[in-house]
């Protein structure tokens, strides 16, 4: 290993230390490379500007950097990790207002699943990395254009990748091929499939052993709806390595998704993201959940994304089992009072310290009448925060407003 590689396995092992970034940029400045000693501390520095004008001055400094010099920066290290390429020469591509630079190859999102068709264009095998704080921090990899004799662990000794985005591939036989140990360093994944014996093997893989957050999804086409995972597949996880060491989760599940999940037992779930189907309104299955050993242990939990309704807020109102949570985000749809007060009513919102409430862009705007449903949550608890998120234009009532004070935006 030679001293790059050491400085790029020193971040690796702690990616939130900033300090060794820093020391990273002395390294290039001494190596001749001072503009990207430069973009580094640039989008270090970017972390602590408070000031908005400050802000864009150093966001379009090192916009000007990556845009010049990034495809030499990062030649080596995409070519480690992609030797074909894609089809095109890769793109940068940038944000005016924000700390964002991302490197994208040919995306292709395949045929709308409701055609029935399988996906056979051919599709590169990369098709983004994203770059934070200066160096290539996350990879979109699709594994069933996986290149022949491929090393992923070459390339991940060249950037300090902690975040790893993989499309399974549909004969499930690529992630073995794939896997190295130098996914130790990956400490967050996403991962898309349809293939269980896939799923299966990486949910068993041991050199995932640093993967704390996760999310599963099933392979759909951009444009399509969630698809749920299917309880084989929720039970594959909870009884696997990797279900036994994430600490948070983001999944797709309908009732009896929700139910398997329900049976796992204890885990080590802390963080949970939990999002229907379309138009599915949890009941059964949320009740069955939020009375679990696995709803015991979180402190955070995000509660749907836009479908949940009163059905899934009457089962959260009578469930027992939250003891530990602290943060509540829950996104609504079609919500009358009566959900909202059962909401409020629960016996977790005595300890809670925030609640949000998101009430979806497809919903109409929640009347005066449907609002005093949140006039429930206890006087008791004066540590709780409450945020409201409207997408359509329409004031705070004052009632809330007079209930909650400055604990309420």
């Amino acid at each position: 290993m030679d001293d790059r590689e050491a400085l790029i396995a020193g971040i690796a092992a702690d990616p939130d230390d900033d300090l060794r970034r820093l020391v990273f940029a002395d390294w290039l400045d001494d190596h001749g490379e001072p503009e990207r000693a430069e973009f580094v501390r640039l989008q270090v520095e970017l972390q602590r500007i408070e000031d908005r004008e400050e802000r864009l001055v150093a966001i379009a400094r090192a916009n000007e950097l990556f845009r010049e010099h990034g495809r030499r920066w990062f030649a080596p290290f995409l070519s480690a990790l992609d030797p074909v390429g894609p089809k095109s020469d890769y793109r940068l591509d940038t944000r005016d207002d924000q700390c964002q630079t991302d490197i994208d190859g040919d995306w292709w999102e395949g045929p709308p699943a409701s055609s029935g068709e399988r996906d056979t264009e051919e599709r590169a095998f990369v098709s983004r990395v994203s770059v934070e704080r200066g160096f290539a921090a996350q990879v979109n990899v699709t594994l069933s254009a996986l290149p022949a004799g491929y090393a992923v662990a070459t390339a991940l000794r060249r950037e300090p990748v902690t975040t790893l985005s993989a499309s399974l591939s549909f004969d499930g036989r690529e992630w073995e091929r794939f896997t190295s140990p130098e996914l130790a360093r990956v400490s967050a994944m996403y991962v898309y499939g349809s293939d269980e014996s896939e799923w299966r093997t990486v949910f068993a893989d041991p050199n995932l052993g640093a993967v704390g957050w996760l999310g599963v999804h099933m392979d759909r086409h951009f444009d399509e709806p969630d698809v749920p995972l299917s309880p084989a597949i929720v039970r594959e996880f909870h009884n696997s390595r990797l279900g036994r060491q994430v600490t948070s989760l983001d999944v797709v599940v309908d009732d009896s998704g929700l139910r398997a999940l329900a049976e796992a037992g204890e885990l080590a779930l802390e963080s949970l993201f939990l999002i229907p189907p379309w138009q599915c309104d949890w009941a059964d299955g949320a009740a069955a959940f939020l009375n679990s050993p696995v709803a015991r242990a979180l402190k955070t939990l995000h509660y749907g994304w836009g479908s949940v309704g009163d059905t899934s807020l009457i089962a959260f109102g009578r469930g027992t089992e939250l003891r530990r949570l602290e943060h509540l985000q829950i996104s609504l749809n079609e919500v009358s009072e009566r959900g909202l007060r059962a909401l409020a009513e629960a016996e977790v919102m005595t300890r809670l310290e925030y609640l949000e409430v998101n009430f979806s862009d497809w919903q109409r705007p929640p009347t005066d009448d449907t609002l005093r449903g949140l006039l429930h949550l206890p006087d008791s608890n004066r540590n709780l925060q409450v945020s409201l998120l409207f997408q359509s234009a329409r004031e705070v009532p004052a009632f809330l407003r007079e209930k909650f004070g400055d604990r309420l935006t």
